[in-house]
């Protein structure tokens, strides 16, 4: 998939605008719904910086690589922050619910569309992460006899140089999961090779809120020891 490559691209077609910005993090989703998203984490962006985004034609190139990866450009929206920064920007291919809810310019009260799209047919490679979730959600719930629902699945490249596949569950404990190889798997089918496999709890450390398998980068290697390995 080549996200690693992608984001180093994204990040210098970003910082030929703005110059001291970055790309903390680019992530392609699927969600439960049906949804699937390519998502670019800026850092140095404001919301009054988009439009120059658009103008210059940062938000065509990120719709271009979203076409490349699976993801149908039916909607481009930023997410804006207190202090009125970009914390995200995101190209939805939204399902058929959620099309209604992004119908309008601000569907949410910190989320602003600045481009609705002409539908497209759909991508394999979007198809193959809606599969993935939808398959590492039914191995959870064979595993353990719960009902476990995953909300989220992501393929992610940070700018540290890690990459890796996060999905964020919900009714997982920590007792019901001693080890989840499947997971390793379900990376490798998506292209990333994974030295880690470890959970992520919530607010007590009885519940799993998330499992990530990461490619981890040199610097990061290093700070694994205190993770929850699975």
């Amino acid at each position: 998939m080549g996200l690693r490559a992608h984001r180093e691209g994204m990040e210098k077609e970003l910082r030929r605008i703005l110059a001291s910005s970055a790309i903390n993090q680019l992530a392609l989703s699927a969600n439960a719904c049906g949804c699937v998203a390519l998502t670019v984490f800026p850092l140095g962006v404001s919301a009054e910086d988009v439009e120059l985004l658009k103008a210059k034609g940062f938000v065509k190139k990120l719709k271009k690589l979203a076409a490349e990866l699976g993801v149908v450009p039916k909607n481009v929206s930023f997410q804006r922050g207190e202090n009125f920064e970009v914390l995200q920007l995101k190209i939805l291919d939204f399902c058929e619910r959620c099309e209604a809810e992004y119908a309008a310019e601000r569907p949410w009260p910190d989320v602003f569309v600045i481009e609705s799209c002409k539908s497209g047919k759909g991508h394999a490679k979007k198809d193959a992460v809606l599969r993935c979730r939808g398959a590492v959600e039914e191995e959870l719930r064979k595993i353990t006899g719960f009902p476990i629902y995953v909300s989220e699945l992501s393929v992610f490249a940070l700018r540290c140089g890690c990459v890796g596949l996060s999905a964020n569950i919900r009714g997982l404990r920590r007792q019901d999961l001693t080890g989840f190889q499947y997971f390793r798997a379900a990376a490798q089918s998506l292209g990333v090779t994974p030295k880690v496999v470890y959970a992520r709890f919530g607010a007590t450390p009885s519940d799993i809120i998330g499992i990530t398998a990461r490619d981890t980068c040199e610097r990061c290697e290093k700070f694994t020891g205190g993770l929850h390995l699975l």
